[in-house]
């Protein structure tokens, strides 16, 4: 394969072997949510997003105020439920008891961090403008997604996104990558 750059010409993009969308996509279980041959959890999953971007737009909630809920109705259920176990004779719920281990904690913030570093450290490269092509890039892509934004809720952009993707599974995607 000859590159350049990283790049790679249309004449060795040609000759390489067409993949199915399958195998472009890793083949695990996301391919077969994407590709629904997995019906049950890709319906699952379109009807809890579309559930939420209702919620969200639709209602007027916020995140806050939908996860404080959950929560409220969790320690509700399980309250009611182990205060009913003892009055009927049965068995309480089990409920295990978490911990967040140090070296879980380190391992995340070091990943934090690393994250962090990698991305300053692009940003002072980017600042320094030493590559001009990669600069147009970037404003080209931050224009179409200020376009975007002012056209679009970012809820609403993601959930358009994601319903395109649940959509070329079963429709098909022209190309190489068509199954």
């Amino acid at each position: 394969m000859s590159e350049e750059n990283g790049k790679v010409d249309m004449e060795t993009a040609a000759q390489l072997p067409h993949t199915s969308l399958y195998q472009y996509l890793r083949s695990g279980k996301g391919a077969d949510v994407v590709l629904w041959r997995r019906r049950n959890a890709a319906i699952s999953i379109l009807v809890v997003a579309t559930t939420l971007w209702f919620l969200f737009e639709c209602c007027g909630y916020s995140l806050l105020s939908l996860v404080a809920n959950v929560f409220l109705l969790l320690i509700t259920i399980l309250f009611v439920w182990s205060n009913a176990a003892s009055v009927l004779n049965r068995p309480p719920p089990s409920v295990p008891v978490l911990k967040v281990s140090e070296e879980t904690i380190n391992k995340i913030s070091a990943t934090m961090r690393e994250n962090i570093n990698y991305g300053l450290k692009v940003w002072r490269e980017f600042a320094l403008g030493k590559d001009l092509k990669l600069f147009l890039k970037v404003a080209f892509v931050l224009l179409i997604l200020s376009t975007a934004g002012a056209c679009f809720n970012f809820l609403t952009l993601v959930y358009i996104s994601y319903l395109k993707m649940l959509s070329e599974g079963p429709l098909g995607v022209g190309g190489s990558l068509s199954t």
